[in-house]
């Protein structure tokens, strides 16, 4: 069985080695990475997990936050060019957990009438914006995780791999012929680290919703807590 796993990343260079890291070392066998005007380290970071034949870098530089598009052109080639049994679309804050054992084994589970899982989220809390590893100061996981503006933090989705699959925005769900849903509660969750500094709190809502400002096809509502 092969894994791969999409990211669309911009500016995370405090956290990107980190997830690369853990995710092949719990069991997805290759990355496809998509940078999206990074002008902070992790442009190098990409570039030496690509030397070393672990990581693809896609280099896209429209500034109209299309994650649908980009996601999904990443997911298609993860089943056309590199033969994934399995697709995660992930983002760089979060580390895809395995209830027990490594990805791999988890996914070893799933029915063969499966087509996608439904993976529950918990953010960890940042307790002081203070010098130090962004791990050494988030300990704390929220019982009941919530989005920026108070409603439930949506599940995100992996799935077998498939030329025709269409992500949507967010990674909250994927379309494809043949592609069942269900979820993955007790089966692997994702722990998300969205808070990490304010200077990278700021970074990220300020490009992330001046993007969604200049993409004229997406309606109001998608982006909404970028937006706000």
């Amino acid at each position: 069985m092969k894994i791969v796993m999409t990211l669309l990343v911009r500016d995370e260079q405090d956290i990107l080695e980190d997830v690369l890291d853990f995710h092949l070392e719990m069991g997805v066998d290759f990355l496809i990475v998509t940078d999206n005007l990074s002008v902070d380290a992790t442009p190098s970071i990409l570039a030496s997990y690509e030397r070393a034949g672990f990581v693809r870098v896609i280099e896209e530089r429209s500034d109209d936050y299309a994650q649908a598009r980009w996601v999904t052109r990443m997911a298609r080639l993860a089943a056309t060019d590199h033969d994934a049994d399995w697709v995660i679309n992930g983002d760089a804050d979060e580390f895809w957990w395995p209830t027990s054992g490594s990805i791999a084994a988890a996914l070893a589970e799933v029915p063969s009438e499966v087509g996608a899982l439904s993976v529950p989220r918990s953010n960890f809390v940042l307790l002081a914006d203070e010098p130090g590893r962004y791990y050494e100061r988030m300990v704390v996981r929220e019982l009941r995780s919530r989005n920026a503006l108070g409603g439930d933090l949506p599940p995100k989705l992996c799935h077998r791999g498939h030329r025709q699959v269409r992500v949507a925005q967010g990674n909250h769900a994927v379309h494809a012929p043949g592609l069942t849903t269900r979820s993955a509660a007790g089966l692997m969750e994702i722990l998300h680290c969205p808070m990490r500094s304010f200077e990278q709190f700021e970074n990220k809502i300020v490009k992330g919703g001046r993007a969604y400002e200049r993409n004229s096809s997406l309606p109001p509502q998608i982006g909404s807590t970028w937006r706000n």
